[in-house]
């Protein structure tokens, strides 16, 4: 299977497997997923990205519904991570991404695959998903 290189390969290879996303390009700064909500009109399918590390430098990114919460000590159990994980302020050395434009498309930038991205089972009979569209347009 090839690896997606650019956005466009990204959405036409998520479209082959049957993952729809809105991404909205044409809009206002927002920085907040209750802001996001107002952007794309669709509550139940934003979704909020979360980058987490342990002290290995393992990364995890969690793209779980907006309003979902996340118990670091049971994810760590679930995962299998060794150490316990904090959230990673590298989004913009591990994926290119501005603070503030973290989203799953961004995973096409991981060329070294390091990162593990972990998809909220919420989302698995929910599409489209509402996504940042990777950089400011």
């Amino acid at each position: 299977m090839s690896i997606p290189t650019n956005r466009e390969e990204l959405k036409a290879k998520l479209a082959e497997l049957g993952i729809s996303l809105i991404a909205e390009e044409n809009h206002e700064a927002v920085d907040t997923c209750e802001k996001q909500i107002v952007v794309v009109k669709q509550k139940d399918a934003v979704a909020k990205n979360l980058l987490f590390q342990d002290k290995k430098k393992s990364v995890w990114m969690c793209v779980v519904k907006h309003d979902r919460q996340i118990d670091t000590k049971k994810l760590k159990t679930k995962i299998g991570a060794k150490q316990s994980l904090r959230f990673s302020g590298d989004s913009m050395g591990l994926l290119k991404c501005a603070k503030g434009c973290l989203t799953p498309l961004a995973i096409q930038n991981d060329a070294d695959k390091k990162i593990h991205v972990l998809l909220d089972v919420y989302f698995k009979d929910e599409s489209p998903i509402g996504v940042h569209p990777c950089g400011e347009a």
